[in-house]
Parts: structure tokens; C-alpha cells; sequence
């Protein structure tokens, strides 16, 4: 098998060579045409010289021993390629995979470079395309003058690993290579040739070498290497400084943690003799405590005493504020209430007074209209009278006639009893509906007020709905929460339950949730004790689903499990909560071990979730309390097999061989994480009942709204055909008026006829003198009527302002009398509020007297109880018994009894080597002590050193990287410089320089 091409790895073997314009870089029928820009020599070759010296160009611009061709045969990955530098090649830059090293190990070996030197293969057959037996280079350079341009060919074999040389066709050796370089002109000066050689040769090499050199530098070299570039002495100072600190920290560090671990070994040597230790010291203490307990008593029985000293004392202040809060607030009622009686009298006054007024002009009215009617007559006939002088003779006997034919005729229309101007019954019936129309107002008022506190309550109502909903929706959160942790740590079941949520009514019965979204903690101080118990956080216990049928079942694990492809736990289980029974009764627990209470008493949540839980973590048969207990008295009984106390968690097994010895594991459990926020489920029903009622009672407010309204409403129709029916009896009695008005003026025409027949009858013939007073009567009566016409003018305006101030005046009485009967109804709510107020407080002080003399007796007893004890006593005394009961004491008592019954002598050695072993462990925590502040002030010189290195540093290394990305920007890729280490390690020492490049 062919050795493996060095260039396989840049693709495979699919380049071709057509042969092309001879003007025309060959590269340009190469299908990687991204290799054209990157060998031109406009755009992007470095127009910079080469050499420092400046060589003599000819007129294609290139210099003498510049590369003007390079063609390839079978060379790595081209079977041939030819391309043209330009004259200023310096660079050859290019994307991945375009040939750029394959060009460069082409220049190098076909102008005598070695293989060591290009770092791809050792042996120079290596360079042969795979499948071919040998390859060629030919580098055609730049000669001036005589014998034109070199043209050099070396030629490469693959079956001997050989390779032979051309200088413009003759064979030669490299010897002969290098003199025809160092003869390219005779002109030229010598140091130019050997810098054509040098850069073609020797600086290839040279170059090479560099680059290697650089590239084998790791980043810490790269980065102290700058730092020394950079000239600023302090950066490497500085570097040095945090480097010897580190290593110093590190060595404090190593040293802390020694002690720790020697610490740790001591503490837990005394750890194993604690146990009887705190036997012997808790015997002394209990016995101390069982005197203390007992001295306590009285205090107890005192302060219980003293409590209720202070709530009676409390209830009578607040007895006695509350009669006289009710005192003041019926004061200004009493005053409003007079205020009121008197208004409605001066208004009835004023009422009366005007009817009274308003009859008078109307009887005045009457008797001016019934005289200017009279004048009226009169005067007509005084002028036909007049008319009829010179007549009245010859007619005398027909007007007797005619008069006395009207006086038959009137006579006979007129009857005898005249008609009745009683309206009496009328002003009765408009009396009666303005009675109607000032209850309707009334019951408008009423209406209003009640709508008014209504809208009042509503106000309220509704501020407790928002109260209520936000208060649920904060317990809502509790689940949110919950749910968000649960999508932290198990996607799966997240999915699950958002699944869930959209398909329920696709089951037969309920499927429960996870129980850590289901149950919630009655008493968060055994939080931590449950979170254990159920396996922690992460469990699979509190992910487990819980369906109540088999087909709910499997529907739930066809669908998440088998198709949706979850990872989830799910049980049915066919066993009620009510099967699972404690051992004991809480009762006999307590009484017994001291232990508080099963884990399932204090878990609220669904009776199956419950179910499943006592299944599968036997909550239901693991007591648990706050309290250290006598550990080895329940660990001696066969009652449980899991037990909590304090943070520690029991677990009781039981050898399966031999003599069954028990074996008990004892664990510190780790703070909860999910339980710690629960929603107390009677909280939760009660705000719900709450905001239920509030908003039943918003709707029927709003119901009752309707009805008011419609009430409002229905009285303003009714009232306004009150006041339709009131204009019609009006009208009638104005129309019974105007009848005995009518008769009146009958009466008197009638007698007035019966007069003239008379004066006509026993009237002598007329004279002179008798049409001249009867002109002058006629003038006296017109006068007259004019008088009286202004005068019933002036009663008649008078009247109507009358009447209106009677309206006003009457309508001032109804309002004033329905605001004196509302005072009044609340006038006697006060009162009644007043004589309650005063008989809770007559209670309130009987309480508060009853309660000061047993506080008194309660005092005596505690003064001379704690006659008996020194000062320490007294304190420890007082912090054991204050804010306890008798009963708490006196149950503690009995329990510190039992206990130090319970206790047995320890060996004074032991005691001894505890001791000793306390003491030595006291001294090591001091020199720990020590060094972590040492370490301390290590650390804060490190971070102020750091401070002041990395951020010049930083600033430095952005100064380097802009100028290269610059430079790379110009030639269309991208570069950059930056500190690696930052955030990855705290030893300063392995910090260093990257150098990005990219050329695509």
C-alpha cells in the first residue's frame, strides 16, 4: 500500500489542469477558483518590499530572483497547476482547503528547502500525488540581462524517495543551484543575490524555524512574552507577584483543609462519646430543670392571671370609649332633632297663616266682582234707560209689560233653594292627594337613601372581592411555583401536567397530580421533617401520578407513556386512606415517646394522594417532632421503624439472622426546597366562601337596585297623576263657584227687576231733572266700576303670591317632617345603642374587678415562692416559666421525671477524655481560626493586585488586537487577541494569550 499523500486531508483528488492562455495564471481552470484573489498580485499581495534594501526593477516591476511562475506535476493534490506570483509576493493568504501550503512547501523544496523544515512529512516521496510514481517543481526566477530568467525543475521519485535537479534543462545538483543564484546578474551587487538567496534558501529556513518557535509557545509563554514586548516592567511585575500569592494560598489552603480534616476527627471521636456525655449532663440539667418547673408554677398561674387581668382591662377601656363614642354621637342628633320640630311648626305656622290669608282675598275677589257686576247692570240700565226716556212714556205700559214677563221668566228659571257652594268635599279630596304626594316624595327620599347605601355597600363589596381574589391568587402562586420547579428538574412531568390540564374530561374519574403539587404543610415548622420523609425535592415519590380506575390507568400510560414516550411514574392503588392505620394513637404517642405527631397528620391534600403516600413512604406509621427525645428508648420498641427528631431522621432495621439484633441508622436531613411555600386548604375555602358571598350579596344589591328604581319610578308616574286628578278637582271647585256665582248675580237681577217693575209701576213721568240724575248716576257707577276693576286686579295678583307661598310653605313642611321622622327612628337606634353599650360595660368592669383580686392572690403566691431562690435561679426561673400554662408545666414535670429516670451513671473517664479531646479540637479551631484570616488577607492582596494588573493588561492586549484585526480587516479576513484563563482558573500562571484568525 502507497504511503499516505501529506495533502489528502485537505480533499480529495478532483483537481484537473487545462491548459490555458500562457498569459493567464493557470490557477484560473482549478475549481477552487477562491484561490485566484488570494494569489493575485493587485489585491492581495503586500505591496511592501521584501528586503531592506531596494532592488533594481525591470520594466514588468519584478526584481531580480523574484518568483515569476511556479508549475506542478503530480505534486500532493494537483496532477498540474501553474500560477503566476506578482511582483511583490510577500504573503500568500487564502480559505481553508484552497491550497496556500501546498503552494508554500512547493516554493520551499523546488528552491532546495528541506522537508524537516515545512512540518508535514518527513521523506520527500511523501509529496507525490497518491497513485502516481513521481512528481515535479519547476520555479521559474527573475534574471536581468544575460541568459534571461532561471528556470529551476526538481524532479521527485517516489519508488527510491530520491530527487534530481534542472537549471534551464541541464542537470544539475543543488551545489550548482545555489552558484547560479549567486551569478543571476553580473551587475549586481553581491549582498542582493545573497539576499535572493537567503530570502529563497537560508531565510526560508530561518523563517520557518521562527514560526515554528512561535507556534510551539503555549498561552503563558505568548502572554509574558508580551508583557516583556509591551516594555512596561510593572505588568510583569505584577504577573509575578499574583502567581507567588497563588501559590501561597494554595499551600494556606491545603494547610486549612488539613486541620479541618483533623478537627473533623476529633469532633467525631467526641461524637461517639457524646452520646454518654449528654446523658450525665442532660440528668443534671433535668433535675435542675424538674426544681425550676416546680418553683414555676405559681409564676405560671400568676402570669395566666395577669392575662386575664390585662384583656379584662382592656375590654372595660374599651367598654367605656365605646359609651362615650355613643354619648357624642347622639349630642348632635339631639340638636338637629329640635332644630327640625321647630322648623316644622314655624312652617305648618306659615302654612296655615297663608291659607287663611289666601281664603280672605278670595272672599274679597268675590265681593268685587259681584259689585262690578252689579255696577255693570246698573249702568246698562241707567243708559237704556236714558235711551228710553222719550220713550218710556209711550212704552211705560209695555216695558210694565215686558218687566213684568222677565220677573214671571226669571221667576220661573230661578229656584227656589240656591245650589250649593260647599267644597268642602272637593278641598278634602285635594287635601287627601297632597297627602299622597308628600308620602310619594317621601318614599322617593326613602328610595334614595336606600340606594345611596346601597352604593355604599357595593363599594365595600366589591373592595373585599379584590381583596379576596388577590389573596387567592396568591395562594394560587404557590402552585405556579411549584409547577416552575417542576419544569426545572423534570421536563417530562411538566409536559405532562400541561397535557393534563386540556384533557381531563377524557377520564372516568379524577387523575391527581404529582403529590408536590397536590399537598400542602399544615405547620411549616416540620417542613423539613416531610420533604425527608417523602424521598426530597427530586423524588419520585412526589412526581408519582395517581389514578383512582384501572382504565384511567392505562389510558394515562397508553397516551404519555407508551406514545408520547415520558418518562413518568404513575399507581392505582386499590386501597382507601381509611386502611392505613397508625400504630398508636397520637395521644399514647406523645404520652409515651414525646414524639408530636405521624407525617400524615401533618399533610393536607386529596384522600388518594394521601393514600399512596402512606403506600409507598409510610407516613402514616412515622412519628416525627421538633423536640430531642430519648432516642433509645423508641429505638428498644418494635412500634415503628422510622421515626424524626429535631433534624435527625431514625431508621430501625431488624437482622434477618442470628439474634435479630436491630440495627438503627441516624441521618441529618437537608433544609426543603418545594414545600416551604403550602396553601392551608381551610384559608383557601374560607376566602372562596367569602368571595362566593360577597358577590351573591353584589348581585342581590343589584336586584334590589332594579327594584328601587322601578319603585322610584312607579311612584313619579303615580305622582304625577296625583297631580292630574288635584287640577281636576281644581277645576271643580272653580266650576262650583262659578255656579253659586251665577245664582248670586241671578238673585239680584232678579230682585232688580221685581224693583224696576215696581219704580216703573209707582213711577211718575219722566222729567228733566230725572235724566239729569240718572246721567249723573251712570257717570257715579262707571267711576265707581273702574275702582273696583283695579282693585280685584290687585286682589287677584295678590292671591297668585299667596298661593304660590303657600305651595313653597307646604312643600318646606312635608320635607321637614320626613327628616323629623328619620331623626327620630334614629334617634331611638341611638338610644338603644347607648343602653347596650352601658350594660357591656357594667359587665366589662364586674369581669376586670373579679379578675384584679385573682391576680392579687396569684401575685402573693408567685412573691413567695421565689423567696426561696438566689438571683441566677430567679432568671432562669423566669425565662422557663413565663408564657406557659400550669398544664404545660406541670405535663413537662412529669415528663423531665420519666426522663431522668431514664438516665444512668457515666464513667468519669470518659468524661475525662472528652475533655481533653474538647480542649485539643478548642486550640486547633483557633489556629484554623488563624489561617482562614490569613488566607483572608492573602486573598485581599490577590484582588488588589489583580485590580490593578488586569484591567492594564486588558487594555494592552484591546491596544494589540485592534491593530491586528485591523491588518486583517485589510486583507478581507478577521483576527483577534485576547486573555484566556479569565473566569476558568485562579492560578494566575496558567493565564495566557489567544490568537484568532479566520479566513473565511
Amino acid at each position: 500500500m502507497p504511503p499516505k499523500n501529506p495533502r489528502e486531508r485537505d480533499g480529495p483528488d478532483r483537481e484537473s489542469f487545462v491548459p490555458s492562455d500562457p498569459e493567464e495564471p493557470a490557477f484560473q481552470n482549478y475549481k477552487r477558483q477562491k484561490l485566484d484573489p488570494a494569489l493575485s498580485s493587485s489585491s492581495s499581495m503586500s505591496r511592501l518590499p521584501l528586503f531592506g534594501g531596494r532592488l533594481d526593477n525591470g520594466e514588468d516591476g519584478y526584481v531580480d530572483g523574484s518568483i515569476i511562475r511556479v508549475t506542478l506535476k503530480n505534486f500532493v493534490t494537483y496532477e498540474a497547476c501553474e500560477f503566476r506570483p506578482g511582483p511583490h509576493l510577500n504573503m500568500i493568504i487564502g480559505p481553508n482547503g484552497t491550497g496556500k501550503s501546498t503552494a508554500v512547501c512547493a516554493m520551499a523544496l523546488g528552491l532546495g528547502g528541506n522537508t524537516s523544515l515545512l512540518g508535514r512529512a518527513k521523506d520527500i516521496s511523501e509529496f507525490v500525488k497518491t497513485g502516481k510514481d513521481k512528481a515535479s517543481i519547476e520555479i521559474e526566477l527573475k534574471r536581468q540581462g544575460r541568459g534571461g530568467n532561471i528556470i529551476i525543475k526538481r524532479q521527485i521519485k517516489k519508488a527510491n524517495n530520491t530527487s534530481s535537479w534542472q537549471i534551464n534543462g541541464n542537470v544539475s545538483g543543488l551545489h550548482f543551484e545555489t552558484h547560479c543564484l549567486r551569478d543571476i546578474h553580473d551587475t549586481a551587487r553581491h549582498k542582493h543575490l545573497l539576499s535572493v538567496y537567503h530570502v529563497l534558501h537560508d531565510s526560508t529556513a530561518n523563517s520557518c524555524l521562527k514560526i515554528r518557535s512561535a507556534n510551539s509557545r503555549s498561552p503563558p509563554e505568548l502572554l509574558r512574552e508580551t508583557q516583556k514586548a509591551a516594555g512596561e516592567t510593572e505588568l510583569s511585575s505584577w504577573h509575578d507577584q499574583l502567581t507567588e500569592k497563588r501559590s501561597e494560598q494554595k499551600t494556606l489552603q491545603s494547610s486549612v483543609k488539613s486541620d479541618k480534616d483533623a478537627l473533623a476527627i476529633l469532633d467525631s471521636r467526641n461524637a461517639n462519646l457524646e452520646r454518654d456525655v449528654l446523658r450525665f449532663q442532660e440528668r443534671e440539667k433535668i433535675l435542675a430543670r424538674i426544681k425550676l418547673l416546680e418553683a414555676g408554677i405559681p409564676l405560671a398561674r400568676y402570669g395566666q392571671a395577669k392575662r386575664e387581668y390585662d384583656d379584662a382591662k382592656i375590654s372595660r377601656n374599651a367598654a367605656h370609649s365605646e359609651v362615650r363614642r355613643v354619648e357624642r354621637a347622639n349630642q348632635p342628633i339631639e340638636q338637629s332633632r329640635g332644630k327640625l320640630k321647630k322648623t316644622v311648626e314655624r312652617t305648618g305656622r306659615e302654612e296655615k297663616q297663608l291659607l287663611e290669608q289666601f281664603s280672605i282675598k278670595q272672599n274679597q275677589m268675590r265681593k268685587k266682582a259681584d259689585s262690578i257686576e252689579r255696577l255693570e247692570n246698573e249702568c246698562s240700565e241707567i243708559t237704556n234707560s236714558l235711551d228710553a226716556l222719550k220713550r218710556r212714556e209711550r212704552s211705560r205700559r209695555d216695558k210694565i209689560a215686558a218687566l213684568r214677563q222677565e220677573v214671571q221668566e226669571l221667576e220661573r228659571r230661578f229656584s227656589a233653594d240656591p245650589p250649593s257652594s260647599d267644597t268642602r268635599e272637593v278641598q278634602l279630596a285635594i287635601e287627601a292627594i297632597n297627602n299622597e304626594i308628600r308620602e310619594g316624595f317621601q318614599k322617593v327620599e326613602e328610595s334614595q337613601t336606600q340606594l345611596k347605601e346601597i352604593v355604599n355597600e357595593g363599594r365595600e363589596l366589591n373592595r373585599e372581592i379584590n381583596q379576596k381574589a388577590q389573596q387567592l391568587e396568591d395562594l394560587q402562586n404557590i402552585r405556579t411555583r411549584r409547577l416552575s420547579f417542576l419544569a426545572n428538574t423534570d421536563p417530562d412531568c411538566h409536559r405532562a401536567v400541561i397535557w393534563m390540564q386540556n384533557n381531563r374530561d377524557r377520564f372516568e374519574s379524577h387523575v391527581y397530580d404529582p403529590a408536590c403539587l397536590e399537598i400542602n404543610i399544615r405547620d411549616q415548622q416540620y417542613v423539613n421533617a416531610i420533604e425527608h420523609c417523602l424521598g426530597g425535592a427530586r423524588s419520585n415519590t412526589m412526581k408519582t401520578w395517581v389514578c383512582q380506575t384501572k382504565h384511567d390507568y392505562e389510558l394515562f400510560t397508553h397516551e404519555l407513556i407508551d406514545n408520547m414516550k415520558l418518562r413518568l411514574q404513575a399507581v392505582w392503588l386499590d386501597r382507601t386512606l381509611e386502611q392505613f392505620r397508625p400504630p398508636m394513637g397520637v395521644q399514647q404517642l406523645r404520652r409515651q415517646y414525646g414524639l408530636d405527631n405521624y407525617i400524615l397528620d401533618l399533610i393536607d391534600g386529596p384522600s388518594p394522594i394521601l393514600a399512596f403516600l402512606c403506600d409507598s413512604s409510610n407516613i402514616h406509621q412515622t412519628p416525627v417532632t421538633l423536640r430531642t427525645v430519648n432516642s433509645e428508648q423508641i429505638m428498644e420498641t418494635s412500634d415503628f421503624q422510622h421515626f424524626v427528631a429535631g433534624d435527625n431522621a431514625y431508621i430501625i432495621k431488624k437482622s434477618r439472622y442470628g439474634n435479630h439484633h436491630r440495627l438503627t441508622n441516624c441521618r441529618k436531613f437537608n433544609h426543603a426546597t418545594l414545600l416551604t411555600d403550602s396553601v392551608d386548604v381551610n384559608v383557601k375555602r374560607t376566602l372562596q366562601e367569602d368571595l362566593d358571598r360577597a358577590r351573591q350579596k353584589l348581585a342581590h344589591n343589584e336586584d334590589r337596585v332594579k327594584k328601587l328604581k322601578e319603585e322610584e319610578n312607579k311612584y313619579r308616574k303615580a305622582d304625577g297623576e296625583l297631580r292630574e286628578r288635584k287640577e281636576e278637582l281644581n277645576r271643580r271647585r272653580r266650576e262650583i263657584q262659578a255656579a253659586r256665582n251665577n245664582w248670586e248675580r241671578s238673585r239680584v237681577q232678579l230682585d232688580t227687576k221685581r224693583q224696576r217693575l215696581q219704580d216703573e209701576q209707582n213711577r211718575p213721568e219722566l222729567t228733566r231733572q230725572e235724566e239729569i240724575d240718572l246721567k249723573q248716576k251712570r257717570h257715579t257707577h262707571a267711576v265707581n266700576r273702574s275702582k273696583f276693576a283695579l282693585e280685584y286686579k290687585n286682589l287677584i295678583q295678590e292671591s297668585v303670591e299667596l298661593f304660590a307661598q303657600h305651595n313653597v310653605a307646604c312643600l318646606q313642611s312635608i320635607q321637614a317632617s320626613a327628616k323629623l321622622r328619620a331623626l327620630e327612628t334614629q334617634c331611638r337606634e341611638q338610644v338603644a345603642e347607648l343602653r347596650n353599650a352601658n350594660a357591656q360595660f357594667q359587665r366589662a368592669d364586674t369581669t376586670f374587678r373579679n379578675a384584679k383580686e385573682h391576680a392579687k392572690r396569684c401575685l402573693d403566691e408567685a412573691k413567695q415562692s421565689s423567696e426561696e431562690m438566689d438571683d441566677e435561679m430567679k432568671d432562669e426561673w423566669q425565662k422557663l416559666s413565663e408564657g406557659r400554662s400550669v398544664e404545660q408545666l406541670e405535663e413537662d414535670i412529669a415528663t423531665e421525671k420519666a426522663r431522668a429516670d431514664a438516665q444512668y451513671a457515666t464513667n468519669p473517664r470518659v468524661l475525662e477524655d472528652y475533655n481533653r479531646r474538647k480542649r485539643e479540637a478548642d486550640q486547633l479551631r483557633g489556629k484554623l481560626n488563624n489561617s482562614e484570616r490569613q488566607l483572608e488577607r492573602l486573598t485581599d492582596d490577590i484582588d488588589n493586585v489583580r485590580s490593578k494588573w488586569q484591567p492594564k493588561l486588558q487594555d494592552l492586549v484591546n491596544r494589540i488586537s485592534q491593530g491586528f484585526s485591523a491588518a486583517f480587516d485589510r486583507i478581507g479576513c478577521a483576527g483577534e487577541v485576547r486573555i484566556s484563563g479569565i473566569g476558568v482558573h485562579e492560578d494566575y500562571d496558567k493565564w495566557g494569550i489567544d490568537i484568532l484568525v479566520k479566513f473565511r
